[in-house]
């Protein structure tokens, strides 16, 4: 854990004298530990020529420091000074310290002074001050393959400093030091040092159109499409994104290569607007798992006023937020399809909320949620690519959050999950809301709490317009089911099956019971691919049948059927099998 206040007794008595004596240190960063992230502000009256003593841990054959100095302007942010190794010293007898002596020129202003020392988990070692034989120190050595490399890297560790005094000969203008408190003390909103897994909002007004400038320091690796912590803001009204942060409009934020850092002004119209900003399970200004940007204090998001603002049109408010989830199948693990149920007793407005995992491979759902209708099994909403945005942590989970509306009925939510990343067995970083993975619904837009009753699925009936219904099927099943048509009549037959190699293993068909001829039957040609699995395959069309009585049949073999699957199921599982119902 990074100790961003745990000074040393050395820091805290130079930071207790407000003003340095001319050639006097300033401030002294020492005795830092593995974890540590410190700093200091710095104020310079007027230009002033300041002298930098440092040490700091540069393994052999590495071109970054692992513990090192840097200082940064405090208003604009940019790097000012930086430990850089090509200008450093090695002291003799230790193969791991690096020394540098320098005179850097301040103007007037302020600044801000950080030392860090890494965990040193790169190495695949856990530091630890007793050198046993998995210690940390005692790995150092079996790679160095000399006992001496213990005592060096101990001692580079104890070594490693910072002193900042004014340099000989300079008069002194009554630099102080002060405690850091904020990036941007004129900030309008601040969601800033981060820790892991975060998840915040912060709601805001504009009375007339505005340009806001938007700060953000995130963890976005360099082959992710998307922003691994992310940050949008959305409409208030309609939950409809108005700007989006991305890795394609930001830059490198110094230290580690997926450090990057946002800086641009965008504007808005009038109107109410919520900004979100999440953060995933690692690397944050609670513990950097790689060099820290040079702008560490500000990871997160902050809105700043653009060039044309108007404070007076500025109000922050508390966002609603969605409420009390009506339906929640979250928290959902590996290899798990839940459901729920439930009746709209009037056209209702609902906010649906869903976290899954996209194959990119595939460019299918693989976990992932949807909405259908309780007797007709038709969908009245699903997940997918062009309804989600990237939810954080790794680039194959996303998000959908949107209003939808519904007639009344009965319906049922729904949510798969294949045999990976999923809620507390992330093979990938995990998403900024880990316990939202699966799928919920909200209340919408003038939603009253008897608008939704949950119900028993088991005991909906069908659709009068359902003829048959054979679904879930499994492994070595036959299912017969028959039904009379008065008139002719179109029948739309939905049905889900496995195919290969232009056969079919697991279909349906329906026969004419008076003759015993099959009037239709599922054919590897009749049908396209499902989604997940290649053999998963997909009948979606209409056909006309005479009047008559009839039966259908659906038979599966012994592999890859309903709840079996031996490859990605299809992506509206649940509804392998056949359904026949009369078009309106």
């Amino acid at each position: 854990m990074i100790k961003a206040v745990a000074f040393s007794f050395t820091v805290l008595c130079f930071l207790l004298t407000t003003t340095a004596s001319a050639n006097q240190p300033i401030l002294t960063y020492s005795e830092i530990d593995p974890g540590d992230l410190k700093v200091t502000g710095l104020e310079v009256p007027k230009a002033t020529k300041i002298h930098i003593t440092a040490s700091g841990v540069l393994f052999p054959n590495s071109d970054d420091f692992d513990a090192y100095g840097w200082i940064i302007n405090a208003k604009t942010r940019e790097l000012v000074w930086i430990m850089d190794p090509y200008d450093s010293d090695r002291i003799r007898g230790n193969r791991v310290l690096r020394t540098i002596e320098a005179d850097e020129t301040l103007p007037a202003g302020k600044y801000e002074v950080y030392f860090w020392c890494d965990e040193f988990n790169s190495w695949g070692f856990v530091y630890s001050n007793d050198d046993d034989e998995n210690g940390f120190l005692s790995g150092l050595a079996r790679l160095f393959g000399d006992k001496h490399s213990v005592e060096d890297v101990d001692d580079a560790i104890k070594k490693a400093s910072l002193t900042l005094s004014v340099a000989e000969g300079a008069t002194d203008p009554g630099v102080t030091t002060y405690e850091v408190s904020s990036g941007f003390p004129d900030a309008l909103i601040s969601l800033t040092r981060l820790g892991d897994t975060e998840n915040l909002t912060r709601g805001f007004q504009l009375d007339k159109p505005s340009t806001i400038r938007i700060y953000s320091v995130f963890e976005g690796p360099e082959n992710y499409e998307s922003a691994v912590d992310v940050g949008w803001i959305a409409s208030a009204d309609n939950r409809k994104r108005v700007w989006e942060l991305t890795t394609e409009d930001a830059d490198w934020a110094g230290g580690g290569k997926k450090n990057r850092v946002y800086d641009q002004e965008i504007e808005l119209p009038a109107g109410k607007y919520v900004l979100h900003f999440m953060t995933d399970d690692s690397h944050s200004y609670e513990e950097f798992n790689v060099t820290p940007p040079i702008d560490p204090i500000n990871w997160g998001i902050t809105i700043l006023p653009g060039k044309t603002f108007d404070r007076s049109a500025f109000h922050q408010y508390e966002p609603e937020g969605r409420g009390k989830a009506i339906v929640n199948l979250t928290r959902v693990g590996n290899g798990d399809e839940v459901s729920q149920a439930f009746k709209l007793t009037k056209h209702s407005n609902l906010v649906v909320y869903c976290i899954g995992e996209y194959s990119q491979s595939d460019r299918e759902f693989v976990d992932y949620g949807w909405i259908e209708g309780a007797g007709s099994g038709k969908m009245v909403w699903t997940m997918t690519r062009a309804n989600t945005t990237h939810a954080g942590g790794g680039h194959k989970t996303r998000m959908a959050e949107e209003e939808i509306t519904l007639p009344a009925g009965d319906y049922v939510a729904h949510f798969v999950t294949d045999d990976s990343h999923a809620y507390r067995s992330w093979n990938a970083g995990s998403p900024g809301d880990p316990r939202g993975y699966g799928i919920a619904l909200y209340p919408g837009t003038g939603f009253k709490e008897s608008d939704l009753v949950k119900i028993d699925e088991d005991e909906i009936k069908q659709s009068g317009d359902i003829l048959a219904r054979l679904i879930r099927v499994r492994d070595d099943e036959e299912r017969t089911e028959e039904f009379t048509l008065t008139k002719e009549t179109a029948v739309h037959i939905y049905a889900l099956g496995e195919g290969t190699g232009g056969t079919m293993a697991d279909y349906g068909w329906i026969e004419y019971l008076e003759s015993g001829r099959t009037v239709w039957e599922m054919t590897y040609r009749n049908t396209r691919a499902a989604g997940g699995a290649s053999k998963n395959r997909l009948f979606n069309q209409t056909i006309t049948l005479p009047a008559g009585k009839y039966s259908v049949t659906f038979v599966t073999d012994g592999s890859h059927a309903y709840n079996t699957w031996n490859a990605t199921r299809p992506r509206d599982a649940s509804s392998w099998g056949i359904t026949l119902s009369v078009v309106p």
